[in-house]
């Protein structure tokens, strides 16, 4: 497991899935991403959920976020209340199919597509909104940082990271004490 770069007080982890013989690779994820827990957290603690799904782990006053893609499990980590989301993709031919489900028209034409999925799976992540599609958030920004606009009127920070393999990690944030940020 390395460090993969740092934000502020958010750190993002990363390590590569290795699977076992037999292994679904669901499961390698999973196991990825709880032995990281144990490292990171210490060999007590474990990935637990929320009512929504979403990942915690108690007793050690942070937030976190899981992704796995790319061969990869991403695990951002930041102080308690900070609200983050992570996301990690490569190009693949399925986003360009399924992009007029989730581009819309107030989107950064500047960005890519890349940019637009792994950003908007990031802030949907961080903006704990029920009954949320990532296709309500539009993205605005270029190059290596952007801003995601929820329906709410909330604004998440969204910043880039270029991995090998073309591999992009989008990370999605909206500050301490605030549930995802706040309006302008």
């Amino acid at each position: 497991m390395k460090l993969i770069f740092e934000l502020d007080n958010i750190k993002i982890w990363g390590e590569e899935i290795c699977l076992q013989p037999d292994e679904p690779m669901r499961a390698a994820e999973q196991r990825t991403a709880a032995e990281m827990v144990r490292s990171i957290f210490g060999p007590d603690f474990a990935i637990d959920h929320n009512t929504d799904g979403a990942p915690e782990v108690h007793g050690t006053g942070a937030e976190i976020s899981v992704s796995h893609g790319a061969g990869m499990v991403i695990i951002a980590v930041a102080p308690e209340g900070h609200h983050i989301g992570v996301d990690i993709e490569a190009p693949r031919p399925q986003l360009q199919r399924v992009a007029r489900r989730f581009v819309s028209a107030d989107d950064s034409a500047s960005l890519s597509l890349l940019q637009l999925w792994t950003g908007k799976e990031a802030a949907f992540k961080a903006a704990g909104i029920s009954g949320l599609y990532i296709s309500d958030i539009p993205i605005t920004g270029s190059g290596n940082s952007a801003v995601a606009h929820l329906p709410d009127g909330r604004l998440l920070s969204v910043h880039y990271h270029d991995m090998p393999e073309r591999s992009l990690i989008a990370l999605a944030e909206g500050g301490d004490g605030s549930p995802a940020g706040s309006k302008p």
